[in-house]
């Protein structure tokens, strides 16, 4: 029993040890730091024998290793045989080797080019494709050479994805592109005046300028235009017609010399094909932040019915001087959606079968314009002024008109019509900026940025809607016909203001202590009233659900106040930090009665991650 005790221990023991999923990853590099893919990784030891190969971005995996000590073989054609023991970091389940670098075999004769696979380099939060060796036909867009790089995936809709993470914005030569616009950009620039695409995780404009990376990053994706199209213009259209009078047309403009650029787009079409993303909002100080100043609503040109579309667009850029840079963008789109339906529906109910016929005819005119502006200063040395003002405007006419008609056991039941016309418009404003005052060359900085942004929508609406109804009580009675006229008048109105102060101080080379404090406020003004009529004019005051008036009018503000120390070591990266953050609502609810105000609410924040 004493001897069973014993093996049942060291089992359980080697368990523990063993059962935990320990794993490795590393990057092979060559000595010109270019990723090295498809070479033969092997990680052997006294308990693992495993053989994994780098991937297009020159990673390796290898997971459930037990040994504490290994060796890590690397073999591949034109590169020295590489080997290298290693010690598993006790304590820890998954160890990142620092790159391994790889050694050109002197005894080859010509370096080997595989056509058609572009060269890939890890720059940091870069990732950075070389476009020289891709092979595309003749006429092809950006999109078209995102597909070939591994790692980006576009599906039929345009959307890209790099990494398993949305694309968000889109810069040429490292300035947004139609404040961002990923399609635009992909779906019209020629492939062939490019020469690198970087998918960068992006943390905002303070982490660029400063190098602090804090909260979540985004996607960008950064296109190159070969230095050679950097001097010139080149104009490009495409047109196609098809059947039942299909028809698009897009032409494109630009024209580039040292510190300039022009870019204009042009689109005509009647397939539902928008050429700007009007929901895309560029540049600014205080990304993410709520409240007004944002589009509502979809863009024009959706997928149901026929939609005639035509757009312009043109984006600027202008290096004034080595201080002084300028670019933005203006868009318009006006769109005419016409949308007819019919549907007939049967349904089987106990004892009950019921017929429903609906056909409805909707038109939709609508205009979209947006217009945004960078300017981007460097006084001096160690100071950096950004300013970014935004202005939009949005106008929808919609005129519906559906009839419908029911049966029960093919005996009608209640028919009716409806008439609605809705008119609404979306003004919205904004600016941001921010300043960065570099103190030292040690990292000692101050970074402030600050926004406010406007947005207002105005909707009315006039429907009228005519029933016959069948009394279900009374077959024998006439039927009767009941006139229903509602007017419906919306307004919402927001907006939103902010500004945020950091400061960074050294405290050794791998170790800052950053101080940070927020403020932002949100305030919302929404009314909806609605009355219903009869056919005679007169209010019918016995329906609440047709007569309604209400408002809400509410602000929402936050001061957040934190302190947090980072440090980035060779093998470790840690930050602990804490921050209050009081908050305050107050708000008044429907027929403005019953107002009451929240008390501040302190909230303390602490955080640690490695």
């Amino acid at each position: 029993m004493r001897g069973f005790m014993l093996f049942l221990l060291s089992m359980l023991t080697g368990w523990t040890v063993y059962g935990q999923t320990r794993s490795v990853q590393g990057m092979l590099k060559d000595d010109k730091n270019r990723v090295v893919a498809g070479a033969t990784v092997k990680l052997t030891s006294k308990l693992d024998s495993m053989v994994a190969g780098s991937n297009m971005a020159g990673i390796f995996i290898f997971d459930k290793i037990k040994a504490d000590t290994f060796k890590i073989t690397v073999s591949n054609l034109g590169f020295e045989r590489f080997e290298k023991e290693f010690d598993f970091p006790k304590g820890e389940v998954k160890y990142i080797i620092p790159s391994l670098t790889l050694q050109q075999n002197s005894q080859m004769l010509e370096e080997v080019v595989v056509d058609g696979v572009p060269t890939v380099v890890v720059k940091s939060d870069t990732l950075e494709y070389t476009m020289k060796d891709l092979k595309l036909r003749e006429g092809s867009v950006a999109e078209d050479a995102l597909k070939k790089l591994q790692g980006v995936e576009v599906d039929k809709d345009g959307n890209v994805t790099a990494q398993g993470e949305s694309v968000k914005r889109v810069r040429i030569n490292g300035k947004d592109f139609f404040g961002g616009d990923v399609k635009t950009a992909t779906q019209n620039l020629p492939a062939n005046i490019i020469q690198k695409m970087q998918i960068i995780d992006d943390y905002g404009d303070m982490a660029n300028i400063t190098g602090n990376k804090n909260g979540d990053s985004e996607k960008v994706l950064n296109i190159q235009i070969d230095p050679k199209y950097n001097q010139g213009h080149m104009t490009t259209l495409r047109a196609g017609y098809g059947t039942e009078d299909r028809y698009q047309a897009t032409g494109m403009w630009m024209g580039m010399r040292e510190g300039e650029q022009i870019s204009v787009l042009g689109n005509l079409n009647n397939t539902n094909a928008p050429l700007f993303d009007f929901n895309t909002t560029g540049g600014g100080a205080r990304r993410g932040q709520g409240g007004g100043g944002r589009r509502g609503g979809g863009m024009f040109g959706g997928s149901d019915g026929l939609t005639k579309i035509g757009s312009i667009g043109l984006n600027f850029r202008k290096d004034f001087s080595d201080k002084l840079t300028a670019y933005g963008s203006y868009s318009y789109s006006h769109s005419n959606n016409t949308t007819l339906s019919q549907r007939f529906q049967e349904n089987t109910l106990p004892n009950i079968m019921q017929t429903d016929s609906v056909t409805s005819n909707s038109n939709t005119i609508g205009g979209s314009h947006r217009f945004e502006a960078n300017v981007e200063w460097k006084p001096s040395a160690n100071d950096y002024i950004k300013i970014s003002p935004q202005f939009g405007y949005d106008k929808s006419d919609v005129t519906t008109f559906s009839e419908s008609t029911t049966y029960r056991n093919n005996a009608f039941n209640n028919s009716q019509k409806q008439d609605i016309i809705a008119n609404s418009t979306a003004p919205r404003f904004g600016v941001s900026g921010l300043y960065n005052r570099k103190l030292n060359d040690k990292g000692r900085n101050v970074f402030v940025n600050m926004n406010f942004n406007n947005a207002k929508t105005e909707k009315d609406q006039n429907a009228i809607l005519d029933r016959l109804l069948a009394d279900p009580n009374n077959a024998d009675a006439p039927l009767s016909s009941i006139y229903e006229k509602t007017i419906l008048e919306a307004s919402n109105k927001s907006w939103n203001a902010g500004a945020s102060l950091n400061y960074t101080e050294p405290l050794s080379e791998k170790g800052r202590l950053e101080f940070t404090y927020d403020f932002n406020k949100n305030k919302y003004d929404n009314s909806n009233r609605q009355e219903g009529r009869n056919m005679a004019g007169e209010l019918i005051a016995d329906d609440p659900k047709l007569n309604f008036d209400y408002n809400y009018d509410y602000s929402f503000s936050t001061h957040k106040v934190g302190a947090n120390y980072l440090y980035n070591g060779d093998k470790i990266t840690y930050s602990i930090g804490a921050a209050a953050q009081p908050s305050q609502l107050r708000g008044c609810n429907q027929f403005g009665i019953n107002c009451s105000n929240t008390s501040q609410q302190y909230e303390l924040d602490a955080n640690c991650a490695i």
